[in-house]
């Protein structure tokens, strides 16, 4: 809520307006206007002041304000030219300025304006330096939101300089609140706002005071200019081969900074791409609706899809606007997946059997084994007589795992089946015995006792054939021995940071030592590397 308007040290003659009584109360981004209007100081002589309006057809404003204001400042002036009515705000130098537009701190969230006609020193407008900060209207709104709330304070300023005051309305242009979230200023196309800021009641009043037709402003216009179109656009299938959606264009010159390509998907056939909201807050695309945007020089664009789709691409400036897209509809088919690439490895656990694979597979893909005795591979053709089901291998740990596969000497037949069934051919594999771990390298050790932790760096093993193992203990040990079983850890890698950490206990270690080693899939252990920092 603002409190009542008092005079600034710049406006000491003049006085505060009564405003009508709200209708509501306001809300956490709402802002009261109930006081933002003052009257000139009467004349000499005069008891009482005389609301006049602006002789002439133009008022030229001069916009002394920051750059972060100037879209809103130009915007409210527009709200009004665009409007029937006979009186035009220009922008104007100075020294030729009817009106100063300014930022200035008038103590509260808002704006303050003089009614109607004035002595020049007395013909202002201000708006509070908040309000286009991240904190302005109470904080938590864009960019975009922020630039219209306050086009709607300061066209609601103007209004007071043509001579308007306020009327007990709720969501018209000059009554005491300006209702955020509860009042129409957008529409429901993304990077739009709703442009007919001057309602026609206020706008008859206006028109009464100055003439002119009482013809609204358009309902919807861009937030910033639209930029110029793609060339060239092509949009095309997969065809019965398979394959991904391929969409390319020819940027176009001359495009302003921020301009990026839009790319619009949603499944089915309907190419429908038309923004949802209620006018209470910026329109966007709903759910169904897929948004990329990608650099102007991005070309091509490939979406790796299955079934039916409709694409829509264009140029959207910064705020989300552009005019309509080119768009097509296409039945996708995606490839087939290809052999994968997989290496295996044998070991024992507990007395089973447990095969270990390495392998990548692109996303939507799992990977399936059928393990024969060596010179029985399973065919590289999958068996119509083997349920897939039967045959998934699990992932744990970066590899691929199958136990209790009772085949002393095996050979491995690998496939890739994707989320349609679809299996690959199939790489046949020789099982081999784990091989032999060798010593790891070990760096830039750094002892951290206030955190009980180790810090180094090494070249990482196969983690499907291989695995870390610390031990930090008072003694080093260059050789491993059953007996460091218990003490040893396995080191956390950390991503942020890029270190290998290993952990102790000070109460246990006060003089530590580090010994690394590598461990294979049968747990033999390589020569440790060692190190007391």
């Amino acid at each position: 809520m603002l409190a009542a308007v008092q005079p600034t040290a710049r406006s000491a003659e003049p006085t505060p307006t009564s405003p009508p009584v709200a209708t509501a109360d306001p809300g956490p981004h709402d802002v009261d206007l109930g006081r933002d209007a003052v009257l000139p100081p009467a004349p000499p002589g005069k008891a009482r002041v005389r609301i006049r309006k602006y002789p002439g057809k133009v008022i030229r404003y001069w916009a002394n304000v920051p750059k972060s204001y100037r879209w809103a400042v130009k915007e409210a002036a527009a709200a009004w030219n665009r409007t029937g009515l006979d009186m035009t705000f220009k922008p104007s130098s100075r020294a030729r300025s009817d009106l100063t537009i300014e930022v200035d701190n008038i103590g509260f969230e808002g704006g303050l304006a003089t009614l109607g006609y004035a002595p020049r020193r007395y013909r202002w407008v201000k708006l509070s330096p908040g309000m286009m900060g991240p904190g302005g209207f109470g904080g938590g709104m864009s960019l975009d939101e922020r630039r219209v709330y306050t086009m709607h304070i300061a066209a609601h300023e103007l209004g007071h300089t043509l001579g308007l005051d306020h009327r007990s309305v709720q969501c018209g242009l000059m009554g005491p609140i300006l209702w955020i979230g509860d009042c129409k200023a957008w529409t429901a196309e993304p990077g739009y706002f709703h442009c007919q800021v001057v309602d026609a009641t206020d706008l008859g009043r206006a028109v009464r005071l100055y003439g002119g037709r009482r013809t609204l402003a358009p309902e919807s216009c861009p937030l910033d200019k639209l930029p110029p179109p793609l060339s060239d656009v092509t949009i095309e299938g997969s065809g019965p081969t398979g394959g991904p959606a391929r969409i390319s264009w020819v940027p176009p010159a001359g495009a302003s900074p921020g301009t990026e390509v839009q790319v619009l998907r949603r499944a089915g056939t309907s190419c429908e791409f038309v923004g949802v909201g209620n006018g209470t807050a910026p329109g966007r695309f709903p759910a169904a609706v897929n948004v990329t945007r990608l650099p102007l020089d991005s070309s091509p664009y490939t979406f790796p899809g299955d079934g039916d789709f409709c694409f829509g691409v264009r140029t959207v400036n910064t705020s989300g606007a552009g005019a309509g897209p080119v768009k097509k509809a296409l039945t996708l088919q995606a490839l087939p997946p290809s052999e994968p690439d997989a290496t295996s490895v044998l070991h024992t656990v507990e007395g089973y059997y447990r095969l270990t694979l390495g392998a990548t597979l692109p996303e939507g893909q799992d990977l399936l084994a059928l393990v024969r005795p060596t010179g029985q591979c399973a065919p590289l053709t999958w068996p119509t007589e083997e349920d897939p089901d039967d045959h998934y291998a699990s992932f744990f740990d970066d590899a691929y795992e199958i136990w209790d596969e009772d085949v002393d000497q095996a050979c491995v037949t690998v496939y890739a089946i994707d989320g349609r069934g679809r299996i690959s051919p199939g790489v046949q594999l020789q099982a081999a015995a784990a091989p032999t771990p060798s010593k790891p390298d070990l760096r830039d050790v750094q002892l951290r006792p206030d955190d009980e932790e180790i810090r180094f760096h090494t070249t990482a093993p196969d983690p499907s054939r291989f695995e870390l193992v610390a031990v930090v203990a008072e003694t080093c040990h260059p050789t491993w021995d059953e007996d460091l079983r218990w003490d040893s850890d396995v080191p956390w890698y950390d991503e942020e940071s890029g270190w290998w950490r290993a952990w102790y206990d000070s109460y246990d270690v006060s003089d530590p030592c580090l010994s690394l080693f590598v461990r294979n899939a049968d747990d033999v252990y390589s020569a440790g590397a060692t190190v007391r920092p």
